[in-house]
């Protein structure tokens, strides 16, 4: 493993996290959650599927759902304290 992914965000319930710009269509601005669970090794986030990943649940507080989603899909805005 190497040091990019050593480094990778450990995200924890109460964070709020913001949409990367894979997600955002074209004229929206990015959504703004909360995470509500987080699954360690939940998925492989590379091709050869090397590298195990966690994926977070966001509740969109403007949308009034939750989405299950790879955690690199999304950036931290604010740790919750």
């Amino acid at each position: 493993m190497d040091k990019t992914h050593q480094q990778k965000i450990i995200f924890g319930i109460g964070d709020i996290v913001e949409e990367s710009a894979l997600l955002v269509p074209p004229g929206r601005k990015p959504w703004k959650g909360i995470v509500v669970k987080v699954e360690k090794d939940d998925y492989f986030s590379d091709i050869d599927g090397t590298f195990p990943g966690c994926s977070v649940e966001v509740y969109w507080p403007s949308q009034g759902y939750s989405e299950h989603l790879p955690s690199d899909v999304v950036k931290l805005i604010e740790k919750k304290s």
